[in-house]
């Protein structure tokens, strides 16, 4: 039994202001090669809390307003949380990642990616993920994503912004222990 790693997936269904939670253990979330060494950056078997959701539990996935995945690595002191929001029908999205370093109380990446379906028939999607750097949120890719029988045609947009070396962030321990315990 793996005891040093926790994993709950939160989240929120239309009709039902009660935020629910559901447990998995490794085994259930990360998708191991034989006799590999668990932690937080092991290969997890889907990319989004909704797909864990869907393999075990009863519900109208229609009705999934956001979900919240928490991961916590209590041998090596690692904290990930990664949440998404649904709205237009699901056809739209905002995916956070936010991953700290709980020895240092210190958070060591954040990044934030939006989908928007900006048409239909050809669905279209406008996709732009952002990186904290230097406390300062910027793009680090951006592209259109077309559907057309079954094709998918992507088109990726330069991104002209500055780079930052350091994406380290320092936060007070109020903020911190806020976070870790939403």
């Amino acid at each position: 039994m793996i005891d040093y790693i926790t994993i709950e997936i939160q989240y929120l269904l239309k009709n039902n202001q009660e935020l629910q939670s559901y447990q998995l253990n490794p085994h259930e979330y990360f998708d191991l090669e034989e006799n590999e060494i668990i932690d937080i950056n092991s290969c997890p078997k889907y990319s989004h809390g909704e797909e864990y959701l869907k393999q075990n539990k009863d519900f109208i996935i229609d009705d999934l307003l956001f979900t919240k995945i928490l991961l916590t690595d209590l041998k090596n002191k690692e904290y990930r949380q990664i949440t998404e929001r649904f709205w237009n029908n699901r056809q739209n999205k905002i995916i956070e990642r936010i991953d700290m370093d709980l020895s240092k109380f210190q958070i060591i990446y954040n990044e934030i990616i939006i989908e928007t379906l900006i048409n239909v028939n050809p669905n279209k999607w406008e996709i732009l993920r952002m990186e904290r750097k230097e406390q300062i949120m910027q793009p680090i890719f951006h592209s259109f994503i077309e559907e057309n029988l079954g094709q998918e045609n992507e088109q990726e947009i330069i991104i002209d912004c500055c780079n930052f070396t350091n994406n380290k962030i320092n936060y007070d321990d109020k903020l911190i222990k806020e976070i870790i315990t939403n």
